[in-house]
């Protein structure tokens, strides 16, 4: 595992495995709460998500204060959504714009 976090590169960690083709590109994200909003992801990072798309991961860990739980979501060709490989639970994601005003 190489932490990749610091290169700004759309990930934090790169894992390698002589089994795989390509490293996956992992991106980690936690929230205290067991369900619901999780976080957002950088620009850099969704334009990542969407173009490594067959190595890309997205892990989450909820309630990380008090039970933490490990989901690892990856892209679903047939389906086109990123799913929890061990519950079937589907992460939503929504791409919106933004603006950041200064006077």
């Amino acid at each position: 595992m190489i932490p990749r976090y610091a290169d700004n590169c759309g990930y934090d960690f790169e894992v390698r495995d002589s089994l795989l083709r390509e490293p996956l590109c992992v991106e980690v994200k936690g929230t205290s709460t067991a369900a619901g909003f999780i976080g957002e992801l950088t620009p850099n990072e969704f334009k990542k998500m969407r173009a490594k798309r067959s190595t890309y991961r997205i892990c989450v860990v909820l309630d990380t204060l008090a039970a933490p739980d490990l989901r690892e979501f990856f892209y679903e060709t047939s389906s086109g959504h990123w799913i929890d490989a061990d519950t079937a639970q589907r992460l939503v994601i929504t791409a919106c714009v933004a603006a950041r005003l200064t006077v």
